[in-house]
């Protein structure tokens, strides 16, 4: 089974991003999406638990060893990471 679309939330920690990400990645079907919650904090209030933590300090980690993820982060608080897995530009088109 392959998963289409996957929303991590965590519980706002960079820790649990990451074992999330790292432990689900590989079921997301090529062309699939990962969305990581409360990645672009406001400002240093937001760092509570409570709200968005520390989760963002996982993107700058995924980013060096995605591999074959694209991402990009809505940098609207509490932000919003877009993770898609590329196996090419178009889903259709032969590789």
């Amino acid at each position: 089974m392959q998963i289409d679309m996957l929303f991590i939330d965590a519980d706002h920690s960079r820790e649990a991003v990451l074992e999330d990400f790292r432990s689900y990645s590989p079921f997301v079907a090529p062309h699939g999406l990962i969305l990581i919650h409360d990645t672009h904090p406001r400002d240093t209030s937001e760092l509570n638990p409570a709200f968005c933590g520390d989760g963002y300090l996982a993107i700058p980690d995924l980013q060096t060893d995605l591999g074959n993820f694209e991402m990009v982060t809505i940098p609207v608080s509490p932000g919003l990471t877009i993770c898609r897995k590329r196996t090419s530009q178009l889903s259709w088109a032969p590789e």
